[in-house]
């Protein structure tokens, strides 16, 4: 019986890694709280942008002048389609206005399955510089005390004890 459970749960995470293709996105803004909230993690799956409805949360990646590609979550406000072209307007369910740019399909990762709340805290703890920066310093000191302790048992171990 157990192993009838194995093989059905396998199956099961090998039809959502190959059919659904899904991936991962951890939240680090505070644009969508209550709903969605720093450190969640977010479970996407590509989506036709002609399903996609208002209600929807989708994640998409929208070009900053002068700056990198962010990666945002927010909630579908509005669909429009002029000259066989849709469009999407978003806001985050926890700004007052709606987002000051429409949405091309092209721009859209996926749309949300579901959410893994806080587990991604580690992971924006990792993406930031400052503990980067710490935790090399803190990787080169361990290695010149491990060095430098080796150094010491070498120089008693040539010329006996002092």
């Amino acid at each position: 019986m157990k192993i009838l459970a194995t093989t059905v749960v396998s199956i099961f995470f090998l039809f959502v890694l190959f059919y659904w293709q899904p991936r991962f996105v951890v939240v680090t803004t505070h644009s969508m709280k209550p709903t969605l909230n720093p450190g969640d993690v977010l479970l996407i799956t590509r989506v036709d942008a002609r399903n996609l409805q208002v209600g929807d949360i989708i994640v998409y990646t929208r070009v900053v002048p002068f700056s990198s590609v962010n990666v945002v979550s927010h909630r579908i406000v509005n669909i429009t389609e002029a000259n066989g072209v849709l469009t999407f307007n978003t806001k985050g369910d926890a700004l007052k206005e709606q987002d000051s740019w429409s949405v091309l399909p092209s721009e859209i990762k996926g749309k949300v399955l579901f959410v893994i709340p806080k587990v991604g805290g580690f992971f924006i703890f990792v993406r930031s510089n400052m503990p980067m920066i710490i935790l090399v310093a803190l990787g080169v000191i361990i290695a010149l005390i491990v060095y430098r302790r080796d150094e010491q048992r070498i120089f008693c171990d040539d010329y006996g004890p002092l």
